[in-house]
């Protein structure tokens, strides 16, 4: 029978397995890409999968849903922009993120690894442009609507599943240096989802939807009861 692995086990096996700090530090970023992908598997189970969904949340909190929606694909391009960063901020903060890797890794899978963060990098580029100026600071140029502001790059669904998919090539072409099994980061397993929230709302809209037809039918039946009298 398969066991759990504490917080604690699991760092321990990543040590023993990678060294230290590099075990440390690969677990870190692991379960930075499995939070990412669950809030991207959240934010396209509420926008992103049917028309039928975006009408259940439309006819129950419109206003809400909407903020909800601008407030995730911020925290979405926010979080790919920190997993991609620079190891350092204004040379004195030290950052977690994918480009530490390829100086902490063997030396034979060294360069392989590097290309494959410089992709990640590259690919994430547009989200770096929104934390910029739009996320993390307010261009004034762009508020302002200048025409000689900095447009910000072009974001969309493609480049954050391309941005993703990078990502996820050099995580899992390390766990498979070091004979681990890759992981499916596309396919988080929690309780609890967006797609339990949908199908809560929507019988709480069938339920409504059947009140307010039995109170019709009350009001029909006790208007007929007054023209007959």
């Amino acid at each position: 029978m398969a066991t759990e692995s504490t917080p604690d086990q699991l760092r321990a096996e990543y040590v023993a397995t990678m060294g230290d700090p590099f075990g440390r530090i690969f677990l870190a970023l692991w379960n930075e890409c499995v939070s990412i992908h669950w809030k991207w598997v959240d934010f396209l189970d509420l926008y992103g999968t049917s028309r039928d969904r975006l009408d259940i949340l439309n006819q129950s909190a419109p206003g809400f849903f909407g903020h909800l929606q601008s407030r995730m694909w911020d925290e979405i391009l926010l979080h790919l922009s920190r997993l991609t960063g620079p190891p350092r901020t204004g040379g004195k903060w030290e950052n977690l993120t994918v480009r530490r890797l390829p100086e902490l890794v063997p030396a034979e899978i060294a360069d392989e690894l590097r290309a494959l963060v410089d992709d990640a990098i590259s690919k994430a580029k547009f989200a770096e442009s929104w934390r910029n100026q739009r996320i993390a600071h307010t261009d004034l140029q762009l508020a302002l609507n200048d025409p000689a502001a900095r447009r910000l790059q072009p974001a969309s669904r493609k480049r954050v599943e391309e941005t993703l998919a990078a990502v996820v090539a050099l995580m899992n072409r390390v766990e498979d240096h070091y004979g681990k099994a890759i992981t499916r980061f596309d396919k988080p397993l929690v309780v609890g989802t967006a797609v339990d929230l949908v199908r809560v709302l929507q019988d709480g809209l069938e339920a409504r939807a059947a009140r307010d037809r039995r109170l019709i039918g009350c009001s029909t039946r006790f208007g007929d009861h007054a023209i007959r009298l």
